[in-house]
């Protein structure tokens, strides 16, 4: 997939690219309405003074830079020669930890905007500087990126230029880490051992009366 003429913000003299296009899996047989979400965490020793970076996705992307929406792209191009964007995120970067994420949409179909090709990516080339060293961000590297769940997928087109209607329903998106997965169960075993052992405590101090259909309680 070839590069064409970047769009926007920072000139940028270096044509080299670094980053490669990534997806959370290797190839979608049929990417309908996908959406896929892509995080970034840094941590900056200072302010950066200049955080240029290139960006594209196919079929298009949203950034976010500490929660702040920065940027939506590409322009409108055709097939063989793929637009991207520059950007220079350092007054949006601080001292510290910082997270930079974009969302990415692949139609699936082909719009107005961008001709399906059985290609779907998120791709990002730049380079962080500050006074104490400087830090890439290119793709995939130490990216993280997964497929977004909240979006319905098999929802009615706009018109046939455009793309879809978005219905995103948040209690379908959430994720748990593995870690957090593996320690549930040995929490949940924790809390049963103290309740039980409470419960066995109370019984055999008397202090538990059954009354009808409840129970009460004597606490001191």
């Amino acid at each position: 997939m070839a590069l064409g003429s970047g769009s926007d913000a920072t000139s940028n003299k270096d044509d080299t690219w670094n980053g490669k296009w990534c997806w959370p899996v290797a190839r979608l047989p049929r990417p309908w309405n996908t959406y896929a979400y892509f995080r970034r965490s840094l941590d900056l020793p200072d302010r950066p003074s200049s955080a240029v970076v290139r960006i594209s996705a196919d079929a298009r992307y949203t950034l976010f830079v500490n929660g702040r929406r920065v940027h939506q792209g590409p322009a409108r191009c055709f097939p063989h020669l793929q637009s991207y964007d520059t950007l220079d995120l350092a007054d949006f970067l601080t001292a510290g930890p910082n997270a930079v994420c974009a969302i990415a949409h692949q139609f699936g179909v082909p719009t107005a905007q961008s001709a399906y090709r059985d290609a779907t990516g998120f791709l990002m080339d730049g380079r962080v500087e500050t006074d104490g060293g400087s830090m890439d961000l290119h793709t995939p590297g130490d990216w993280l990126c997964r497929e977004a769940g909240g979006w319905r997928k098999h929802v009615a087109r706009l018109s046939p230029d455009l793309g879809f209607q978005e219905h995103f329903v948040a209690r379908d998106d959430r994720v748990e880490d593995d870690a957090r997965r593996k320690l549930r169960p040995q929490r949940l075993r924790d809390i049963e051992r103290r309740v039980l052992a409470q419960a066995v405590k109370l019984h055999l101090e008397d202090r538990v009366l059954l009354n009808g259909a409840k129970t009460v309680v004597f606490r001191n």
